[in-house]
């Protein structure tokens, strides 16, 4: 059976829900800025993957009939370098409603359709992502062999599953795994007539069709950048530290991946942040977490604080001092200081509040005490890292989960005794 394949990519085309989420702003497609920024995201980070791609395909990429004719020439030209790719100016000077996307988009599908294609695949990419350059061959694959395997009638999804998100001004990459991903692509019969960016690729279960799914690795690239912030990710321990030799394999891209910048970012950054807010976000939801015990609200300050302890503890003991004999006892004291300036700073914000504290600890000096009192809980932990690594033998990861409960109670009950006494307490 013949099948035909065809991606589609949504560039600065007027929509109406898009323009009244904007506001007064309004739409920004014809702003030459806006398709500066927009276009060089997609030269660097969608474009070199899809000219490396290994099947035949069409590249339907759909502009604003209201684009400056200078970024029409401009887009026109990448077809020297990707002769798949086809830009598409739709005409848009009312802007299109959603009830009309699945015509306005296929019709253009219908448009290039082979007199003897049976099947047709759509599958959908933003301009500012990247397919894995296999990613397409992958899709064919999956398709052909549901198609063979007794697939008679009737449209179904493909879902590359597995991929990769960029942050890209903090040189991060996370392994994803995510269904409803922006990668998603549906095959139907030609009599059919439809095409994959008709529906809310968050909301594809709703359709009812059957799922095949693909679980192939690092097969797209989701880049989370300054104009793209909405699509955010679920933070995960699996932290993919990926080089700079493996963003060009997979994804054709020529970029610098600085993996100690990233890793610090994700565990001294972006996790403690979003604990808390997640914390904070519990709290409205049900109450009597928001008045529990100041130890409670401490503790969980102290499990912050302990991620970024123990996150660059590890970090530099197996980067930069794990071939120094005595390198861990420097990378407990590294990770000490770095536990302690979000100690002292989540403290203030979190459990010795204005509000309930007045200013008492927010000068040099309570915080010199406040470092004095950790520092006496340094003490305690490099004389059970001793104990536990060099005299029981233990891993030191462990040794350091074990000893830090209990210089958590010292070094509570040490700060609010003789930084934040004498202040009057507010009643919780």
């Amino acid at each position: 059976m013949r099948i035909q394949h065809f991606v589609l990519t949504r560039f600065n085309v007027r929509f109406a829900f898009f323009i009244k989420q904007q506001g007064h702003g309004g739409w920004p497609g014809a702003d030459p800025a806006y398709l500066d920024c927009r276009l060089a995201f997609f030269e660097k980070y969608c474009l070199p993957a899809m000219k490396r791609q290994t099947v035949p395909f069409r590249w339907l990429v759909f502009f604003s009939s209201l684009t400056p004719e200078a970024y029409k020439e401009r887009v026109r030209a990448y077809v020297h370098d990707c002769p798949s790719f086809e830009p598409v100016f739709v005409e848009d000077e009312r802007p299109i409603e959603g009830s009309d996307m699945q015509e306005t988009f296929y019709r253009y599908v219908e448009e290039r359709l082979d007199a003897d294609a049976e099947w047709v695949i759509t599958t959908r990419i933003d301009n500012d992502d990247a397919f894995n350059v296999q990613a397409l061959a992958w899709i064919r694959q999956s398709a052909e062999d549901t198609l063979a395997g007794g697939h008679e009638s009737g449209s179904f999804l493909i879902v590359l599953r597995d991929g990769n998100v960029w942050l890209l001004a903090h040189g991060f990459t996370q392994t994803c795994s995510w269904m409803g991903n922006h990668f998603l692509s549906l095959v139907c019969p030609r009599a059919e007539r439809r095409q994959v960016l008709s529906f809310d690729h968050r909301k594809f279960k709703a359709l009812g069709l059957p799922i095949v799914v693909n679980p192939t690795k690092h097969a797209w690239l989701e880049i989370v950048n300054g104009t793209n912030l909405g699509n955010g990710f679920r933070p995960s321990f699996r932290a993919c530290r990926m080089t700079s030799r493996e963003l060009k394999e997979n994804f054709a891209i020529d970029a610098d991946l600085s993996s100690v910048r990233g890793l610090c970012f994700y565990w001294l950054g972006y996790l403690p942040a979003r604990a808390m807010w997640r914390l904070r976000k519990m709290a409205k939801r049900f109450p009597f977490l928001s008045c529990g015990k100041e130890f409670v609200r401490y503790a969980v300050v102290g499990g912050v604080a302990f991620v970024a302890d123990f996150g660059a503890m590890v970090l530099a003991q197996e980067c930069f001092l794990k071939r120094f004999a005595y390198g861990v006892y420097f990378s407990v004291m590294l990770g000490f200081v770095v536990g302690l300036v979000v100690n002292y700073v989540l403290s203030l914000c979190f459990v010795f509040t204005r509000d309930r504290y007045d200013d008492k600890g927010r000068n040099v000096g309570s915080f010199l005490l406040f470092g004095i009192i950790g520092a006496v809980g340094l003490g305690w932990t490099e004389l059970g890292m001793w104990l536990g690594v060099q005299v029981l033998s233990w891993n030191y990861m462990f040794v350091k989960i074990v000893v830090t409960g209990a210089v958590l109670a010292w070094n509570y009950l040490g700060r609010k005794w003789l930084v934040f006494s004498g202040a009057k307490e507010v009643s919780e």
